[in-house]
């Protein structure tokens, strides 16, 4: 199919994009198969949409991480239920989280779902690519956005903010727990009989996938409560191999690179190291 330059029909084809999604009615939640699934064809199709013009681009580009954005609309359609995830979700008490791969193609995208240990969080880092979204599956997490600030060298903060999912009661103690009991019984001071107190489904401050890209700034993530894991779930277009890390915001023309390494990989944990970093 020829695509047009015009504002119009480029703004048109966008959304058509969106509109070809192998997701069911285009409404109402999806399961992660489903994703998993329909996502690469979307992205390919917008990838070479952004190649007819200059002005293709610069839309693409404008209508990433928006409610318009097909990706992230089908992103927080996912149904975030415990049974979705739960088989993904290692934890390790001496890290401060894990980066537990759900799918990836290589290629356009890859799905983690990360786990934070309480009061754990990641060092400032940036987004190569097109960018990252994210969904909190349970628990509490702080985002701190950043700028450089050039006159200064130093990290600037631009906003900071806590998510929060809803707590639902009356889910049983699953197999997420028993496989991680004894370091689950350390932090939350329960018996390996007790019932499963809550699990959330995600719902964050605008009930929306937060989205962030380089042209937005760098951030870091956490867990800001002291006593209770948090689990999230998170997309990168493409797969990132590598980013910049900075472990003082007074130094901002001073990053280090880490190199990215999952702790576990289609719920099967492996042995190599969450990063390897390699100071410039």
């Amino acid at each position: 199919m020829a695509l047009s330059s015009s504002p119009t029909s480029v703004d048109e084809e966008i959304r058509h994009v969106g509109a070809t999604a192998e997701s069911r009615d285009g409404s109402g939640p999806i399961d992660m198969a489903d994703f998993v699934n329909a996502l690469p064809p979307i992205l390919r199709r917008q990838k070479e949409f952004a190649k007819t013009s200059l002005k293709a681009r610069s839309m693409q580009c404008e209508l990433r991480g928006t409610a318009d954005d097909p990706v992230s609309e089908m992103f927080g359609r996912i149904d975030l239920g415990l049974g979705e995830w739960e088989k993904y979700a290692l934890f390790d008490s001496s890290k401060n989280y894990t980066r537990n791969l759900i799918a990836t193609d290589d290629e356009t995208f890859t799905l983690l779902l990360l786990c934070w240990n309480p009061g754990k969080g990641s060092p400032i880092h940036d987004h190569p690519g097109d960018g990252c979204w994210v969904r909190v599956c349970q628990g509490k997490i702080q985002e701190t956005r950043y700028v450089i600030n050039d006159e200064t060298d130093r990290l600037d903060v631009t906003s900071d903010k806590v998510f929060e999912g809803e707590r639902v009661c009356g889910d049983v103690l699953s197999d997420l727990v028993e496989e991680n009991i004894e370091y689950l019984i350390k932090v939350y001071h329960v018996c390996a009989n007790t019932t499963w107190p809550y699990h959330t489904i995600v719902r964050s401050q605008d009930d929306a996938p937060t989205f962030i890209n380089n042209s937005m700034g760098y951030h870091k993530v956490g867990n800001p409560s002291d006593s209770r894991p948090a689990v999230t779930l998170h997309l990168y277009c493409p797969p990132i191999r590598k980013c910049k890390i900075w472990l003082d915001p007074g130094r901002a023309s001073c990053p280090s690179n880490a190199y990215m390494c999952n702790y576990s990989e289609h719920g099967v944990k492996n042995t190599r190291a969450m990063f390897e970093v390699h100071v410039i």
